[in-house]
């Protein structure tokens, strides 16, 4: 490729691990694009947290809101406490805040040998599927339209 017409020109390209802040200016790089076009970003954390009374975790729901939509990062329940419907409170409780700030949907992942019937039990509907992530099982990708829309 002539020197003038290529895109690499003048360009150290490192491939590798990287340092949270580099991949914090990717990400910032992302946002500002897609503000551009969706609007400033207005993000915000959300979680449904549940405590024993010596304020040990027992379970939760965490992930932030964005562009009304609730983008769950992790459920967790401890297991003397799975089977006991803490996991289907929480996730509906969290739901209830979304739809108070606004949001129109959820999206939730999850590994095989996780919870893919917990989400379908909740009206959770599998827009996908990554085979063999990891090796042996697979990724499911889960979507809900929130406050019946």
């Amino acid at each position: 490729m002539p020197p003038d017409t290529d895109p690499d020109r003048g360009l150290e390209i490192v491939v590798g691990e990287t340092s949270p802040e580099t991949e914090e200016e990717l990400v910032e790089g992302v946002r500002r694009f897609n503000d551009a076009i969706l609007g400033e970003s207005r993000s915000r954390s959300l979680a449904a947290v549940a405590r024993d009374g010596d304020g040990t975790v027992a379970g939760g729901v965490a992930g932030h809101t964005n562009y009304q939509w609730f983008l769950i990062r992790v459920v967790w329940v401890r297991g003397d406490r799975r089977g006991s419907g803490l996991g289907r409170r929480l996730m509906l409780m969290a739901e209830a805040e979304a739809i108070r700030r606004g949001c129109v949907g959820a999206q939730v992942d999850t590994v095989s040998f996780q919870a893919p019937g917990f989400y379908r039990k909740l009206g959770y509907r599998e827009i996908g599927i990554v085979e063999d992530f990891p090796v042996g099982h697979s990724r499911h990708f889960f979507a809900k339209r929130l406050g019946g829309q």
